[in-house]
């Protein structure tokens, strides 16, 4: 299906102008033609790759171990002017500096079962569930591993045991 300009700029939104426009740098370009013109270019606030490196020079001789916000301060005060955020940033990058957590996990997690099926909860004590019937009986509870038929629906050795 064909769409037109008028379609395209209904689909996309901004102005009949813009999807012309856009419509324009698609010829004359391909597919490059419709991402920005600024993609690929550095940041103007970008800093030279220079300083970068001695950021990280000065980093790994003296501040080695430190923290990024605490070292982007100090790094501040011998001139080096850099965000903490990029810092850490490029501390991970060059694998100078890792996020460690010092506090424990907050509990234990308890192991998974092996099997399907196997048991989650059991009441230990043996109690006369059923009246008239002279044996107590345990209750284990099993969610079970396949639909309920009449073979297991008269005894399941798993959901009850007998006692003396």
């Amino acid at each position: 299906m064909e769409e037109t300009i008028k379609d395209a700029q209904m689909k996309f939104g901004g102005s009949y102008r813009q999807a012309r426009r856009r419509f324009r740098r698609l010829v004359e370009k391909g597919d490059k033609g419709l991402c920005h013109p600024s993609r690929g270019r550095p940041s103007n606030r970008a800093k030279p790759p220079e300083l970068r490196e001695e950021i990280l020079k000065r980093y790994s001789e003296k501040l080695d171990g430190w923290g990024p916000t605490h070292a982007a301060e100090q790094l501040g005060e011998w001139g080096y002017e850099v965000d903490h955020e990029t810092l850490r940033r490029r501390l991970i990058a060059h694998g100078l500096w890792k996020r460690r957590r010092d506090r424990k996990a907050n509990r234990k997690r308890r192991e998974r079962r092996e099997h399907f099926g196997e048991p989650v909860q059991m009441d230990g004590s043996f109690h006369p569930w059923l009246q008239g019937l002279k044996k107590a009986l345990c209750l284990k509870w099993t969610p079970l591993s396949r639909p309920l038929s009449p073979k297991n629906e008269v005894y399941d050795p798993h959901l009850l045991s007998l006692s003396e």
